[in-house]
């Protein structure tokens, strides 16, 4: 009996699903890692160009390979269990896999209108990190203020700063740096940046329950992926507006809150899984989830890797790495 045809019982039913919550759980959790460098200043010092490039590169290498060596051959399998043929699987998992492409694009759009409406600026997660990535420059620089062209030339570098002994930290006093104009501004900045994630992260928490009900290395390979970028995503949310207003208890909220829409993507997916499916809506399904992270890999994680990186070796290398270290944990579980 196929995997579409097993009724022992469908998906809905099987205890992988809860599983999968969990998974999904953990990595939108992650979130409260990066915004918890509102209580841990020594995190701060992470946000800088050479980690956030890596970091980035690596969540991107590990979800490219996936997606488009596992996720869109379960499509073509879908429709192939269907009673289609080989070619026309191909065609029809080819259309499912830019379909979901072409959902990512209309809700990045519907994002971007939202955020205009509002007075923001599009790129708002990358304005977060780039102010993220400054003040850290400045706290490791003795508070030192950079001026727009020197934080140009440490991203074009991507050199380590190191800190020393006898340079100051002030993270926790980073809030009178600030003048009461700037404050409400800042606090506008990390509302917004938290719902435009959260926005972007719905869909990442349907992919990885699906992923992770149809086979579990390839669920925990993406929750890794994911886990990886949320951390910075949580930073960038969380101290814009713990330096509007003084309140780390506001910023992890925040910061942590805009993880939590994955396991409504979750929820999402198991409603969707729960039927019984033809092969034909599995195929659309994981044609589709695999177009919408490439979408994310291609749209939101590799431009940002490289702003940090301009010469490319560090994100190259690091996603070749993230590629390298699925492909292996995949080969190992086909094996076991």
């Amino acid at each position: 009996m196929s995997y579409y045809e097993e009724d022992e019982s469908s998906l809905f039913k099987s205890s992988r699903s809860g599983k999968a919550f969990g998974l999904v759980i953990a990595a939108a959790a992650s979130t409260a890692i990066g915004a918890s460098a509102v209580f841990f200043p020594y995190l701060a010092k992470f946000a800088t160009p050479p980690i956030l490039a890596a970091s980035l590169g690596f969540a991107a290498g590990v979800m490219l390979y996936v997606s488009l060596v596992d996720i869109y051959g379960k499509a073509q399998d879908g429709f192939i269990e269907s009673g289609h043929s080989e070619e026309a699987a191909f065609i029809y998992g080819t259309l499912s896999f830019f379909a979901g492409i072409l959902l990512m694009k209309i809700l990045n759009i519907f994002i971007h209108a939202i955020l205009r409406s509002t007075g923001e600026e599009e790129d708002i997660l990358e304005k977060g990190m780039d102010e993220m990535v400054a003040r850290n420059l400045e706290n490791l620089q003795g508070n030192e203020i950079f001026s727009e062209n020197t934080l140009d030339d440490n991203l074009e570098s991507g050199k380590r700063i190191e800190d020393s002994s006898n340079k100051t930290e002030r993270l926790s006093d980073d809030e009178d740096l600030l003048s009461e104009e700037d404050k409400p501004i800042l606090y506008k900045t990390g509302v917004a940046t938290a719902f435009a994630i959260a926005l972007h992260n719905f869909p990442e928490g349907l992919v990885t329950f699906v992923s992770y009900v149809s086979e579990p290395a390839v669920g925990v390979a993406l929750a890794v992926g994911i886990s990886i970028h949320n951390i910075p995503e949580g930073l960038c949310v969380a101290m814009p507006i713990y330096y509007a207003t003084g309140n780390r208890w506001k910023g992890f909220f925040w910061g942590t809150l805009s993880g939590f829409s994955e396991p409504l993507g979750a929820l999402v997916g198991w409603l969707i899984v729960g039927r019984s499916f033809s092969g034909n809506a599995y195929g659309i399904m994981f044609g589709a989830v695999a177009g919408i992270m490439v979408y994310i890999c291609l749209d939101e994680l590799l431009p940002t890797a490289y702003k940090y990186n301009r010469k490319g070796s560090i994100v190259n290398w690091s996603s070749i790495f993230g590629m390298f270290l699925i492909a292996l944990s995949l080969v190992l579980f086909s094996l076991s």
